[in-house]
C-alpha cells in the first residue's frame, strides 16, 4: 500500500508541471560564438591539421624521413668500419719499438 500512495503523489506532482524555457539571449549567444569560433584563423588551421587524412599523411612522412636519416647512418657506419680495417691491419702489424724488451729472446 506503500508504494500506490507514493505513485500517486509523483503523479499528483507532475500535472502543475511547465516546461522549462531558456533566456531570451541564449540562441543569440550561442549562434554568435558558434559564428566567432569558425571565423578565427587558429581555428580553421587545426581543423585542417586535426583531420584523419592530414594526420596520416603527416605521420607517413615522418616515418620515411626516420628511415631515410636511419638508413644514411647505417651506411656512414659501415663506410667507416671499411675504412677503419686497412688501419687495423696496418697498427697490428706494425713493429715493436727496439727499445722495447720482450721476452722471445733465447736465454
Amino acid at each position: 500500500m506503500n508504494s500506490k500512495n507514493t505513485i500517486e503523489e509523483v503523479l499528483q506532482s507532475l500535472e502543475n508541471i511547465q516546461r522549462a524555457e531558456p533566456s531570451p539571449f541564449l540562441y543569440t549567444r550561442i549562434k554568435g560564438r558558434m559564428i566567432r569560433n569558425e571565423k578565427s584563423l587558429l581555428n580553421i588551421i587545426l581543423h585542417t591539421i586535426i583531420t584523419p587524412k592530414s594526420v596520416l599523411c603527416i605521420t607517413c612522412i615522418v616515418i620515411i624521413i626516420n628511415g631515410y636519416f636511419l638508413s644514411n647512418k647505417i651506411k656512414e657506419q659501415s663506410a667507416l668500419a671499411e675504412k677503419a680495417q686497412p688501419i687495423a691491419v696496418e697498427y697490428v702489424h706494425q713493429s715493436l719499438n727496439p727499445y722495447e724488451t720482450t721476452n722471445d729472446s733465447p736465454q
